[in-house]
């Protein structure tokens, strides 16, 4: 009897949603780098069109989780914190924002995509972590960029530069908004270095592209002078001859 009282309590308690079997929602905070558009000063708008491939990342980080580190050797990652999409990829779009803004090319596109492109940027994210090492934390990007002139024709393709790019910025707090808000200061730093760089790599490029087009015009023109002594010549050893054989 008591028995049957008890099933007959428990269905009750199901049938009125009383008693439910779900487990409560996870609340996850996402997170992304954000800051204004950093514009180094340029002479001069270049005509070219500059491309930027999918970047790469380390394993470690090759997630949407946020790293940290509290001691040597080791790394954990948040649970209910984590990035909006994986870092290579907003590394990449943040660049991408800042190369479109400054207005220093003709265009700046993602590759591969329906454009042909002049120049490229490829990038491997080595680090994008939070340093708990110090007393005080800290927010780290380690970037590798290869710079690469890409034409149509592929004899022409050439690496103009290879670097590093490393920031590093003190947190305001210990949380992980103040890290993500000091990840963006880092980014900022590099991306101002990065955009300098790659537009003295192009104007570098561009000028000694004409400087070869002109020596390579003045090798024709003495080619054609050549030609033409080489004709003179002959036809003054023709006229020779034939006065000869006259006499």
């Amino acid at each position: 009897m008591n028995l049957n009282l008890f099933l007959c309590t428990a269905l009750l308690l199901l049938l009125t949603g009383c008693l439910s079997l779900e487990q409560p929602a996870v609340n996850i905070d996402y997170y992304q780098i954000e800051y204004a558009p950093v514009n180094p000063s340029a002479s001069e708008q270049l005509d070219t069109v500059l491309g930027i491939r999918r970047f790469t990342i380390a394993t470690a980080y090759d997630h949407d989780r946020m790293v940290y580190k509290e001691g040597a050797f080791e790394r954990q990652t948040y649970y209910y914190h984590r990035w909006i999409t994986n870092p290579a990829e907003m590394i990449r779009d943040a660049l991408i924002k800042d190369l479109q803004h400054a207005g220093h090319y003709r265009a700046v596109v993602p590759v591969p995509g329906p454009t042909a492109w002049d120049y490229e940027v490829q990038g491997y994210v080595r680090e994008v972590c939070e340093n708990d090492l110090g007393q005080n934390w800290e927010s780290v990007v380690d970037l590798d960029i290869t710079f690469i002139r890409t034409p149509q024709e592929t004899s022409k393709r050439r690496v103009l530069f290879q670097k590093n790019y490393r920031a590093s910025a003190a947190c305001k707090g210990k949380d992980p908004k103040a890290v993500v808000a000091a990840m963006s200061t880092a980014m900022q730093e590099i991306s101002a270095v990065l955009q300098t760089d790659i537009y003295k790599a192009i104007q570098g490029d561009l000028k000694a592209n004409v400087e070869k087009d002109v020596k390579e015009e003045v090798k024709e023109e003495v080619k054609e002078e050549v030609k033409e002594e080489d004709v003179k010549e002959e036809g003054v050893k023709e006229t020779k001859d034939a006065g000869n054989a006259i006499r």
